[in-house]
């Protein structure tokens, strides 16, 4: 007999992502010096956001996206940041989705935070993405945070990209980093500077 036919591809998986606003970050970014420079200002008075409730939210909508995939959350208490909580979900979900897109089946996130300073905040807070994909030769780094690449044609979607992840993050002080992941593929590293732990919430403004 006939072999089966194949199984119908899979619709569009972007639950999260706001494409319109996509488009109105990537304006802004390639716009004029004020519109950056008013972004930038906007950014040191943001409130604080749970990096767990985040992260938690964007797992989930994957875990309805990909249900073949494995993934998790490394255990590392709850941590909050001073950014608005659209332009986090938008950094965290394009990278989280292009992990499960361009990976096997496995997508591990972890924060790592840095030393405490005397005010209550933290040197810095980390967000590690890792994959089991094929990961990014370290000669294509640069190339990937190009605006407007993508390196697989044939998936569906479009995203704000790593490039405008990393501009983004510079609004707000941090920037962006890929390295070699133990899961085999990529670790995108998303560093932000104003951080502290939920806990002190209540005794800091």
């Amino acid at each position: 007999p006939p072999p089966p036919p194949p199984p119908p591809p899979h619709p569009p998986r972007r639950f999260f992502f706001n494409q319109n606003r996509a488009y109105a970050i990537s304006a802004c970014l390639v716009g004029s010096e004020m519109c950056i420079r008013d972004r930038t200002e906007a950014a040191s008075n943001q409130g604080w956001v749970s990096v767990e409730r985040v992260i938690g939210q964007l797992l989930r909508a994957l875990a309805v996206a990909y249900p073949e995939h494995e993934l998790k959350q490394a255990p590392a208490g709850d941590w909050q940041l001073r950014i608005h909580e659209d332009d986090l979900l938008d950094m965290l979900g394009n990278v989280m989705e292009n992990a499960c897109k361009y990976g096997n089946q496995r997508l591990m996130v972890s924060v790592q935070a840095g030393d405490a300073r005397g005010d209550g905040l933290q040197a810095g807070l980390q967000i590690w993405i890792e994959d089991d994909g094929p990961g990014i030769a370290a000669d294509l780094v640069d190339t990937a945070l190009r605006r407007g690449v993508r390196f697989d044609s044939r998936e569906t979607g479009q995203g704000i990209g790593l490039s405008m992840v990393s501009e983004l993050l510079e609004i707000y002080d941090g920037d962006l980093q890929v390295e070699t992941s133990t899961l085999g593929g990529a670790k995108v590293i998303l560093t932000f500077q104003q951080a502290r732990p939920a806990a002190t919430s209540a005794s800091l403004v």
